[in-house]
């Protein structure tokens, strides 16, 4: 299940992420007059959301808190994306139940439904830069994916992975995330592609194995996962005049080891 920044709850109402005004449950009874049932303000940019049972669970960027403990007067500054569930059992009185901190910029969600059982997973995109011994700045690029159960309207932190580049899109099937990444720092223009098991109904996700496909992955509509193959479309890069596709095939049996099966290029 994919995100969005509003969902239709029943015949009545309508639940809406707006940028300036938080979260909002508009009442359409009267549809000619509709109005603002109850409201919330959160903090952050909204990117999107998903509601489980009687919780909204939202998802933010340009986010910052301040996190300290009674036994230091310092705090610690962190800023990035955030997801925060909110109680939407009275459309009137909505409330802020729980919320996590999630590092780098939010690019994609997923929700996975299993019976009674429900899992968010979050890809988010960012990078690390130091000053090297010689003086020199390194930057990194990273991908982080992080799941929660939020089965019970509160956020159950349960893997996190980091996986390296920059994350372009991800694609969702019940049994597996296909996250494509990007690094300017690679020596060729391909797209790293990694396969991460998400069969478990509560969260827990293990990382299985990597492959980098001939070309440039535009989006997720250019991998799919299918009984055991796992299919992979790419073109060239940008303005180097090559203009040729990808359509390469991998046995995905073993999600740990991915093998290729085929390569086609076409114009």
């Amino acid at each position: 299940e994919e995100g969005d920044i509003y969902r239709v709850l029943d015949d009545r109402y309508i639940v809406n992420l707006n940028s300036y005004r938080g979260l909002q449950i508009i009442d359409m009874q009267d549809i000619e007059n509709p109005e603002i049932a109850g409201r919330l303000q959160v903090s952050g940019y909204p990117v999107e959301m998903y509601v489980v049972g009687d919780h909204a669970v939202v998802l933010m960027n340009n986010w910052t808190g301040y996190y300290g403990s009674r036994d230091d007067v310092m705090v610690e500054r962190q800023e990035g994306g955030v997801a925060v569930t909110i109680d939407i059992s009275d459309p009137q009185n909505p409330i802020l139940v729980d919320q996590a901190y999630i590092p780098g910029y939010i690019q994609k969600s997923r929700l996975t439904r299993l019976g009674a059982q429900s899992a968010l997973y979050v890809a988010t995109g960012g990078y690390d830069y130091w000053e090297d011994d010689d003086g020199s700045w390194v930057w990194e690029t990273r991908t982080v994916v992080k799941s929660f159960d939020v089965t019970t309207g509160t956020l159950e932190e349960k893997t996190q992975l980091n996986l390296g580049g920059y994350v372009r899109d991800i694609q969702a099937t019940p049994e597996f995330l296909i996250v494509a990444r990007y690094d300017w720092t690679y020596d060729d223009d391909r797209t790293r592609v990694t396969l991460v098991d998400i069969r478990d109904p509560s969260g827990v996700m293990l990382e299985g194995d990597e492959v980098a496909v001939a070309g440039w992955v535009r989006n997720q509509f250019n991998m799919d996962y299918y009984n055991g193959v796992l299919r992979i479309v790419s073109d060239s890069w940008w303005g180097d005049g090559n203009n040729t596709n990808h359509l390469e095939t991998f046995d995905a049996t073993d999600f740990e080891n991915l093998v290729p099966v085929d390569h086609v290029t076409f114009g």
